[in-house]
């Protein structure tokens, strides 16, 4: 569990760090704020990654895939926006 934390938490660092580049390169303001909108949803993701003590697999699945139509979602919007 602890390992699992230390992991997520290294994932949003690098992350962060990935974003804050990739934002220096979008110039339009709707770009920026649909970027914006992707990291916080990632960061939502990520964080949700582990399982809540003890989630049956069906609902954990289940909230998974609901992150990743998020993230799909979030990222449809940043390339349109850009």
């Amino acid at each position: 569990m602890k390992e699992r934390r230390a992991c997520i938490r290294r994932a949003q660092k690098e992350a962060g760090e990935k974003f804050s580049s990739a934002l220096q390169s979008v110039e339009n303001p709707s770009g920026k704020s649909a970027l914006f909108r992707y990291r916080e949803v990632f960061n939502e993701a990520i964080a949700g990654a582990q399982r809540l003590g003890q989630e049956p697999t069906a609902a954990y699945e289940q909230r998974q895939m609901s992150s990743r139509h998020a993230l799909c979602h979030a990222w449809s919007k940043f390339e349109l926006a850009d």
